[in-house]
């Protein structure tokens, strides 16, 4: 059996990370069967073993370094 792909993700907004989700099988060519998904905003990040997955993909988040502090939201 093949390795899956590990989808790492950082937003806190369900349909935001859905449709990032729905987005990267998509157009990555991925099937859900194939992938292991981590909302680690949610559940954390637990320990990850590399050899375990083909590729790790982590997809965006409302956090930056480059706003300015009077520029972030609240959540930021």
């Amino acid at each position: 059996m093949p390795k899956p792909f590990l989808i790492i993700q950082l937003r806190p907004e369900d349909e935001t990370a859905d449709n990032e989700f729905e987005s990267i099988t998509h157009y990555g060519g991925i099937e859900k069967s194939e992938v292991v998904r981590i909302r680690a905003e949610k559940s954390g990040l637990p320990n990850i073993d590399l050899d375990d997955y083909a590729a790790i993909i982590v997809g965006g988040s409302p956090f930056n370094v480059s706003d300015k502090q009077e520029h972030k939201s609240e959540e930021q």
